[in-house]
């Protein structure tokens, strides 16, 4: 997989799976058209937190897309101090996450895979990992994630179901 070459190493791994009856090219498209912002239960926990970080400035939450094999696997990254209440992201183009490991922050990668596993049948798999940068900030990260992992694992289960539903036209 290409986040296998982005983040061989990392601090944390989730990973979620959904079977969908659906080509793999239909999946692929909703896949691919997927965004945290169209679930409308996620986009009001995302207005909760942005409100810091409008208050102080910062870029909003947004994963850009910095590897993709089209019809198989797309990864989107995001760079920052996640555990700060503001999420403190750092705005860093695209061409430069893959060396992005500045002290102090991290690095996320959330991809979605596809696999044809029969006639009409996609396995979708969502991995999201996270590297920390300074032996205090995974600490830091530790906690913070020990309170957001379940709504973080909520988050992706939804958006494979979302997935699902796009797929199969409902």
């Amino acid at each position: 997989m290409l986040i296998d070459n982005l983040m061989p190493v990392y601090d944390l791994i989730i990973r979620h799976e959904r079977v969908i009856a659906a080509p793999q090219s239909r999946v692929w498209q909703a896949a691919r058209a997927m965004t945290i912002r169209k679930l409308l239960r996620v986009r009001v926990l995302l207005w909760i937190r942005e409100i810091f970080s409008r208050l102080n400035g910062q870029p909003l939450e947004t994963f850009p897309v910095v590897a993709e094999k089209e019809g198989t696997e797309v990864v989107m990254a995001i760079c920052g101090k996640f555990w700060a209440i503001s999420g403190n992201i750092v705005d860093v183009p695209v061409e430069v996450i893959p060396l992005y490991q500045a002290k102090g922050s991290a690095k996320a990668y959330w991809n979605f895979h596809l696999e044809s596993i029969g006639v009409g049948q996609t396995r979708i798999v969502s991995e999201t990992r996270v590297q920390v940068y300074g032996g205090k900030e995974l600490k830091r990260f530790r906690l913070y994630w020990a309170l957001v992992g379940p709504g973080a694992g909520w988050i992706r289960k939804e958006i494979l179901k979302a997935i699902e539903r796009e797929s199969l036209g409902r």
